[in-house]
Formats: structure tokens, C-alpha cells, sequence
């Protein structure tokens, strides 16, 4: 071993160290006005890269005649530099947004993915939000980036630690894929049983086709036997949660006597994810008088973002938590099945209620008072036990994908400074 000192500690004899300033050169991205963008695809517009849509990679804005220094490739690495600095993006295709820039390499010297997964390590993150100016909005200056330490063996390693990493990244989205599809079949049903009224009659077809008789309600018309309920008028208990402050990032603090702290930011895509959580002491969350998450409870963020809904399910790698101020408990008991009540919260409609009665310019917010006038579809008892048969399923193979997702994250970033600084040789 050498005394060559990367971000990772040292590195090999046979590495290299350079600043990036050094081997690669960085180019701006477009500042571009409104009135130039478009919000539809059409022939000849690319899309324009921004840091909101780069994430989900579903792009809200186009353009047209750009010049070819502002286009990004598959084979381009984007780098986020104003706002959320330090965020790493490759095989995406359109005009880079000014709050980024290009990480432009040598082909023949650099491999893509490894330079890649080198600026999206923690290590260079900590770094690029160091040296980030500016108090309210943080901004990455191209002289500050370029004095980055950069180190790296020879292409043949750079492709196989590449390609390692990468592997786990691919299972990753072979697994979000795959939920997609298990979420679009989950919200076909719904659609079907409970707003088109096609569930399975007693002869196993489909009701509404099959001549089934219907009464009216607040909602239009229902299958006779159904019922519509405010929410106050069900069984159902809302629970609010603490206003306390946030608490150490520290999955490990779990074994020491401190247990996990939902905020709002656990909240994506309807499902609860540990990623990025927080965690308060024993002492705190026994001092608590509510606010208690366990399993088949769901929570709804009520400020800020709200309408976002989470099961905790079994799978989660909690059986229990709290929860913060933005953020209520929605404990069901008898008149709903659990996950009925959990799809049709997620539910167009259901989400257009939320806005519907929620309050405030600056920050939005949803008050417990004005949840309880929640206009709720309840559904016979067996057409919901019915649905729980086949929903199920759905949901379990879409929390286990959820959880081996975070499997793999957790094996990807221990793994990835062990190879970037060459403790581990491929």
C-alpha cells in the first residue's frame, strides 16, 4: 500500500489521484426561459433535465433547438449543482437544466459507471455539500467541484467494480418494475370492483353487467346493500402524532435503546420506506402518550404534502414506531378490511378529498376535525374479504420486493467504498 489518500482512505500503489478539475472538464447547463418550454412531447422537443423529474425520470417540460453543448446522452453523467447539490444521474436523454452540469470524461480512460458511482458515493456528496455556497440556497461552484479528489485503477478494474455495483442497481429496478406492474393490476381491480360495481356477484359474474340492482347515494349510484359513512360515523380511530424535532439518522441506534421516527419524507409512492428515517430514544418514546405505529395501521401525511398514505405491514423491518406532528395514525377495526381501506385511500378519489377539505395558502394543511367528514365507500363485508383474497397477495410480493430493495442498498453502499478505495480488488 501507498500513502495515496482518496476520500475513501488509501488507496492502492498502483491507483491514481488526480482532482477532477484535472481529467475531466464540466459543462453548464441551459438556463432557459418558460416561455420556450412546453409541457407535451412533441416532434423535434427533447426533455428539459431538471432536478424535480430527474428522480422518477417522468419529464413535465420540452424544448426545442438546443445546441448540442447543452444535450445530454445515455452515456452522459449529470451532476446537480444549486438547491439538492450532489445528486448523480446517467442514461438519460435531454437538455441539462442550469442547476446541473455535465461531468464530461475520456472514453478510453475512464469508465462510465465507474465515475458514476464514484460521484454518487456519500463520500463525494458530503464533499460537494461542503464546499457548496450560499445559506438559503446551496450552490456548487464549477472551481469548487474540480478540486474534488478522484481516484481510480486501471479501466479494466473501473469496468468490473462498474459492473458489480451496478448488478445491484439493475435488481433494484427489475423490482421496481415489477411493483409497477403489481400496483397497475391492484388499481385495476379496485377500479373495477368498487367504482365500475363489476366485483363478482353471487353466480360469480360481474354485477353491473349482469343486471345488479343499485340505490342511491352521496357518491351516485351503489349496489344495494352498501353503504356510504363519514369517516366519524365508522369504527375507525385517528391518532395524531408528536411535535417533537427531528432525531439522529442512525439505523444502528435501533439495538441502543432508540427506536424509528416517521416524518413525511417516509412516505413515497403510498408505501412507507426506512431508507432515510429517524430515530428517538426510549426515554422519549415511552414519554409519548400516542402517536404509536404498529402493523396494519395506515398514516397520512396531513401537512405540507398531504394525502400520502402508508401501510405498516408486517414485512417493514419495524414492528413498531412514532410519528410526527404531520402525519396521523388511521386505526381500523371491524367496518373495513385492512387492505380495502388502505386502496381506497390511495384511491384519484379519496386524494381529491383531501385536497377538497384541506386548508391553508402557505402550507397546506388537513386538520383531524375535517378527516372525520371523510365521505367513505363501505362495501358489503364479503365483497371486501373477497377483495382482501386476491389484493393480498399483490401487496405482499410488492412489500417483499420493497424490503429486498432496501436489502440491496444497504449491501450496495457498504460494498461501494470498499471497492472505491481498493480494499476489496476485482
Amino acid at each position: 500500500m501507498s500513502n495515496l489518500v482518496s476520500l475513501f482512505g488509501i488507496v492502492p500503489e498502483d491507483w491514481k489521484i488526480d482532482k477532477i478539475g484535472d481529467i475531466f472538464t464540466l459543462s453548464q447547463g441551459l438556463q432557459i426561459s418558460s416561455t420556450k418550454r412546453i409541457q407535451e412531447k412533441k416532434d423535434n422537443y427533447i426533455p428539459l433535465l431538471k432536478i424535480t423529474d430527474l428522480p422518477h425520470r417522468k419529464f413535465s417540460e420540452f424544448v426545442t433547438k438546443i445546441e448540442p453543448q447543452y444535450i445530454a446522452s445515455v452515456n452522459d453523467i449529470i451532476y446537480t449543482r444549486t438547491g439538492n447539490v450532489g445528486l448523480v444521474y446517467t442514461d438519460v436523454e435531454g437538455c441539462v437544466h442550469n442547476n446541473c452540469f455535465k461531468v464530461n470524461f475520456e472514453r478510453d480512460l475512464f469508465d462510465k459507471y465507474y465515475v458514476y458511482y464514484y460521484l454518487k458515493s456519500k463520500q463525494v456528496f458530503i464533499y460537494s455539500n461542503q464546499v457548496a455556497t450560499g445559506s438559503v440556497q446551496k450552490d456548487l461552484t464549477h472551481p469548487s467541484f474540480k478540486s474534488c479528489i478522484f481516484a481510480y485503477p486501471t479501466l479494466s478494474e473501473q469496468n468490473k467494480i462498474g459492473i458489480i455495483i451496478k448488478n445491484f442497481d439493475d435488481k433494484i429496478e427489475l423490482n421496481n418494475q415489477m411493483n409497477q406492474t403489481l400496483e397497475d393490476m391492484a388499481t385495476a381491480l379496485f377500479k373495477e370492483w368498487f367504482e365500475n360495481f363489476n366485483f363478482p356477484n353471487d353466480e360469480g359474474k360481474a354485477y353491473k353487467e349482469n343486471s345488479g340492482e343499485f340505490k342511491s347515494s352521496e357518491l351516485g349510484e351503489i349496489p344495494v346493500g352498501w353503504e356510504v359513512k363519514r369517516l366519524f360515523e365508522t369504527d375507525i380511530v385517528i391518532e395524531d402524532g408528536d411535535r417533537g424535532k427531528n432525531y439522529p439518522n442512525n439505523s444502528q441506534l435501533f439495538h441502543k435503546g432508540f427506536c424509528p421516527f416517521l416524518n413525511n419524507k417516509n412516505i413515497i409512492g403510498d408505501y412507507i420506506n426506512f431508507d432515510k428515517t429517524d430515530f428517538i430514544t426510549e426515554k422519549k418514546f415511552n414519554a409519548m402518550g400516542k402517536g404509536i405505529v404498529s402493523v396494519d395501521d395506515i398514516v397520512l401525511t396531513t401537512r405540507g404534502s398531504i394525502g400520502n398514505v402508508g401501510l405498516f405491514h408486517k414485512n417493514l423491518p419495524f414492528r413498531f414506531s412514532r410519528i410526527n406532528s404531520g402525519m396521523v395514525i388511521i386505526k381500523n377495526n371491524e367496518d373495513f378490511t385492512c387492505n380495502y381501506l388502505y386502496t381506497l385511500f390511495k384511491s384519484k378519489e379519496m386524494k381529491n378529498q383531501f385536497m377538497s377539505i384541506s386548508s391553508g395558502s402557505v402550507q397546506k394543511q388537513l386538520p383531524i376535525r375535517d378527516l372525520k367528514n371523510l365521505v367513505l365507500l363501505k362495501p358489503l363485508k364479503n365483497i371486501q374479504n373477497k377483495f382482501e383474497d386476491i389484493i393480498s397477495p399483490i401487496f405482499e410480493q410488492i412489500q417483499q420486493n420493497q424490503q429486498q430493495n432496501q436489502t440491496l442498498k444497504q449491501q450496495r453502499d457498504t460494498l461501494l467504498p470498499k471497492l472505491m478505495s481498493g480494499e476489496i480488488r476485482v
